[in-house]
C-alpha cells in the first residue's frame, strides 16, 4: 500500500450534518491542496526503493498452432513428431 493509497482514503468532500439539517462543503485551498500532493509524493518517492531495470535476455517468440482433438490422438498413437519440432 502506497501513502498516496492511505491518504485517498480519508474522505475530504463535505460536511454532512450541522444540528440544523442544511449541508456544509468545506472549500479547500488549490495551494494547499498542490503541497500536499507534492509533499505526498515527495514523501512515497523516499519510501519506494527505486531499483534500475535489469537488462533481461531477449525471448525468442513462439508461435502456437491449434490442431484439432482427432489430429492430437493421431499424433500421439503414432508417436509421430510435429511438424513444428524443431528439437
Amino acid at each position: 500500500m502506497s501513502l498516496d493509497d492511505a491518504y485517498n482514503r480519508v474522505p475530504k468532500h463535505t460536511v454532512s450534518s450541522t444540528g440544523m439539517g442544511l449541508p456544509v462543503t468545506r472549500e479547500r485551498d488549490p495551494k494547499l491542496q498542490e503541497l500536499e500532493g507534492d509533499v505526498f509524493s515527495k514523501m512515497n518517492q523516499a519510501i519506494v526503493p527505486h531499483t534500475p531495470k535489469q537488462d533481461l535476455p531477449e525471448v525468442k517468440s513462439i508461435e502456437v498452432q491449434s490442431i484439432g482433438f482427432e489430429q492430437a490422438l493421431k499424433e500421439l498413437a503414432n508417436g509421430v513428431e510435429p511438424l513444428d519440432d524443431e528439437s
